[in-house]
């Protein structure tokens, strides 16, 4: 009987088992111990829980420039908070990073703050080839890109953004050249949480079959973890007799439960035999 009614944290966990001090390898090594099959075992103290995920609507304003090019992205901002626009173009003041190719040479410089993915996604210029250019990664080459994506497109572009979706909500011209696009884009946010987390895996020595590691995140009751072990003990004892028949086992041959057809000359990796006269049913090591 465990003195523990709740195992919080490794010391508790490390206590229950019997192990020597509240380590992952102590852990291991009486887990190892105590079973039949000798399971593997261990404790982490940021174990995964899970990856919650929220999708959320968020609106930017994105500043083009046309040219010859195609529909040049310059800067960008959220539409929410009344900051400058993030430059993007190289000649803009402030941080700029260098784009170098395979030979360590300078081929282009960017502004230092990316575009959102979401956002570069939804303008079609995911790819961080300078210049941006809206629609360049649907585009073949980049005269298609200035013939669909150029100055005909964003004169005739609608705002079309309709509640709880995404789309273009506004467009505002500066000049001939140079136009502000406020969208509102589809981003996902995934948290990690984190528990500790105490992992014991069956083991069968002889074949490579893994087994399946069960997990108990903290707090947890002394039962939880000890039917984590019983049932890793189980799987690691279940594989040893699915594959470790004697040869003398089935003299016959035999047929296991995955199809596997095995005659009496090629024995190895055969089903135990419980009533076996030879090894009484415990199998022989291969």
């Amino acid at each position: 009987m465990s003195k523990h009614r709740t195992i919080r944290d490794a010391e508790d966990l490390a206590s229950h088992l019997g192990a020597r001090e509240a380590s992952s390898e102590a852990i291991a090594h009486r887990i190892y111990k105590d079973t039949n099959c000798g399971c593997a075992a261990s404790y982490e103290e940021r174990g995964v829980v899970g990856r919650p995920s929220r999708t959320y609507l968020r609106t930017y304003t994105v500043e083009c420039r046309v040219s010859i090019v195609g529909l040049m992205v310059l800067a960008w901002r959220p539409s929410h908070k009344k900051t400058r626009l993030v430059p993007r173009h190289p000649d803009h003041a402030g941080k700029v990073r260098e784009i170098t190719n395979e030979r360590g040479e300078v081929v282009a410089r960017n502004a230092y703050e990316p575009l959102p993915d979401s956002l570069a996604e939804y303008l079609l210029c995911a790819d961080e080839a300078w210049p941006r250019r809206i629609g360049q990664d649907v585009c073949d080459s980049a005269a298609e890109v200035a013939r669909e994506y150029g100055s005909k497109f964003i004169k005739t572009l609608k705002a079309d953004a309709k509640t709880g979706e995404e789309g273009v909500v506004r467009i505002t011209s500066r000049g001939p050249l140079v136009w502000l696009l406020t969208v509102r884009v589809r981003e996902t946010r995934t948290r990690v949480n984190y528990a500790p987390k105490f992992t014991v895996t069956g083991y069968c020595e002889g074949t490579d079959i893994p087994c399946e590691p069960h997990e108990v995140f903290l707090p947890c009751t002394p039962k939880e973890v000890d039917d984590a072990i019983r049932w890793a003990d189980q799987d690691g004892c279940d594989l040893w007799d699915q594959t470790h028949g004697c040869d003398k086992c089935w003299p016959d041959g035999s047929v296991d439960e995955w199809g596997n057809v095995y005659t009496p000359d090629s024995w190895v990796g055969q089903p135990v035999n419980p009533e076996c006269p030879a090894c009484e049913g415990a199998g022989a090591i291969l």
